[in-house]
């Protein structure tokens, strides 16, 4: 697979309490977002890995990376400008009742409980892994990453907008209400 870092996104499916499933679309920082930022992605990603958290990593990324930020006195700089950038590439793409998939930002999904807090903060360690990987891996190493993202978190990759993607799905049909069968009672009244 060619990667093209421009228009490469993560796809994180992710299964809702109501048994529906939204995905979060993630797209790549920009390469001025990148220049802007190096020092503490190349922190965050060195941490990861230098830490032994490997396969743990894709949830722990957001941790990781405020940890860093926290002992180096930089998180509301960070917090403002790396991880708002990050969730301003982030959509949430969640069914409707209409029978439609409508797509969200980051910051308002989570703010109108389209995906709960819990899967949020999960989907956030996804959100920063796959950001500060894709600044941080040649091509040839990020196939082999998102390989991984594949099989731990069902994710996929994709060249789609988020509406594109959200076009796409087909919504799950409920199943058929099975009709009620007469039954007969062998035992004697």
């Amino acid at each position: 697979m060619k990667i093209d870092r421009k228009t490469l996104s993560l796809i994180v499916p992710v299964d809702r309490e109501d048994g529906r499933t939204l995905h979060v679309h993630i797209r790549p920082l920009s390469r001025e977002a990148f220049e802007q930022n190096y020092k503490i992605i190349g922190q965050t990603i060195n941490l990861l890995y230098a830490e032994g958290l490997g396969v743990g990593a894709p949830r722990l990324a957001a941790l990781a990376l405020k940890d860093l930020a926290l002992k180096q006195k930089i998180w509301p700089e960070v917090e403002a400008g790396l991880v708002a950038e990050m969730h301003r590439g982030a959509s949430v793409i969640a069914p409707n009742e209409q029978g439609r998939y409508e797509t969200f930002l980051w910051d308002d999904a989570v703010a109108r409980g389209v995906i709960s807090a819990d899967d949020a903060l999960e989907v956030d360690g996804a959100i920063t892994f796959f950001t500060v990987a894709c600044c941080m891996h040649t091509r040839k190493e990020l196939t082999n990453i998102l390989e991984t993202l594949s099989g731990m978190w069902g994710a996929q990759e994709s060249y789609l907008t988020p509406t594109e993607f959200a076009s796409s799905l087909k919504m799950p049909t409920a199943p058929e209400p099975t009709p009620a069968r007469a039954t007969t009672s062998s035992i004697p009244r």
